[in-house]
């Protein structure tokens, strides 16, 4: 079988309350000699946070996914999330 992975991961603070996050991942895989089975995933995501106070947080992010596995059709996902946090202390 051979497998292939990448990926990425990026960070950056654009402020002391504003926050930005990238995820990207693919990945193959196949059997050899003989190509019976193969598969190829890919993921990517952002988010964007920014501190309201110091116990509230609002992030905004978003999910891609792609999923290819051999005999099968191939599909896509999209998730968008608004996400309110807030710590008691």
């Amino acid at each position: 079988m051979i497998s292939n992975v990448a990926q990425l991961y990026v960070r950056h603070n654009f402020s002391e309350v504003v926050e930005l996050r990238v995820n990207g991942n693919y990945g193959h895989n196949e059997t050899t000699p003989v190509n019976v089975f193969k598969t190829e995933t890919i993921n990517a995501s952002a988010m964007l946070d920014y501190n309201l106070t110091r116990s509230t947080k609002l992030s905004l992010s978003q999910q891609y996914s792609h999923f290819n596995i051999s005999h099968n059709p191939s599909f896509d996902m999209l998730v968008t999330m608004l996400e309110v946090n807030i710590e008691w202390k």
